[in-house]
């Protein structure tokens, strides 16, 4: 999975790359360099929700090497599911999944942000949240409909190829569309957390 998580993390830089937004550039710069970085292998899990990254909305023309990517190797990623139950609805449970590239935990170890995917089955809602570290999503596939108390652009429909910044402690919330929804989500400033929910 190590492999497959350099190879992911080359992609993710290279489709950063053609964004001149202030937020991503800072994030890319801030990323891992994949050839001078530990591993740290983790097992593959699979959840139940992961099978839907087969049906994962429309990409852009920058993000399908991506999602065809992810796609291709679903099942050598460590699906997780953070969040335990009674902490949040069931269908948030049972329809919401991530797996690490870059970690604190590995499989790529690094201590000074986290770079992950997350994956939302069609119409599940991510709670208002927020947390330490300042985030960036990217939606690669699928549409999702965006809340973050104050931010400029927001509430907003957002597409493949649209990204949504979040400063440190901001409260923010998604909700999937018609189609499951694949989304990059970068921190700066801090490795995996819980975070506050609303």
């Amino acid at each position: 999975m190590d492999n497959n998580a350099e190879h992911l993390l080359r992609l993710i830089k290279t489709y950063l790359s053609h964004f001149d937004d202030e937020h991503i550039v800072r994030f890319r710069a801030a990323l891992p360099d994949e050839n001078h970085i530990k591993s740290l292998p983790l097992e593959s899990h699979w959840l139940t929700v992961s099978e839907q990254i087969q049906h994962v909305g429309a990409t852009a023309p920058q993000t399908s090497a991506i999602v065809s990517f992810i796609q291709m190797h679903a099942n050598t990623f460590a699906w997780r599911q953070p969040y335990k139950t009674g902490q949040l609805p069931d269908e948030f449970l049972e329809g919401s999944a991530w797996f690490p590239i870059a970690d604190r935990q590995g499989p790529l170890v690094f201590d000074q942000g986290l770079v992950e995917i997350m994956l939302l089955d069609r119409g599940v809602t991510y709670p208002r949240h927020h947390h330490e570290p300042e985030e960036m999503y990217l939606v690669l596939g699928g549409d999702v409909y965006w809340e973050a108390d104050g931010m400029e652009g927001s509430p907003a429909w957002k597409r493949a190829g649209d990204c949504m910044y979040h400063p440190s402690h901001q409260p923010h919330q998604l909700q999937a569309g018609a189609d499951p929804v694949l989304i990059l989500s970068l921190w700066r400033g801090g490795g995996f957390e819980m975070p506050n929910i609303h």
